[in-house]
């Protein structure tokens, strides 16, 4: 199963690290986000991930803070 990245590109749920979603932020392309819109996506992708893990497909939820 993937995940939608930067600009559309597919990358596979395993691939996706925190070191990646802390770039999330929107600086990187050119366009910095708010804190709360950083947030609001952050929890969308957490319940993603949340779904992942509950169907086996990954062990580990990368928006959560160790």
């Amino acid at each position: 199963m993937e995940a939608l990245g930067e600009r559309g590109a597919r990358i596979p749920f395993k691939q996706i690290t925190q070191q990646y979603l802390d770039k999330f932020d929107g600086r990187d392309m050119g366009r910095p986000r708010r804190p709360a819109t950083v947030n609001r996506m952050r929890a969308a992708l957490s319940s993603l991930f949340r779904f992942a893990m509950d169907e086996g497909l990954i062990r580990r939820n990368p928006v959560q803070v160790d």
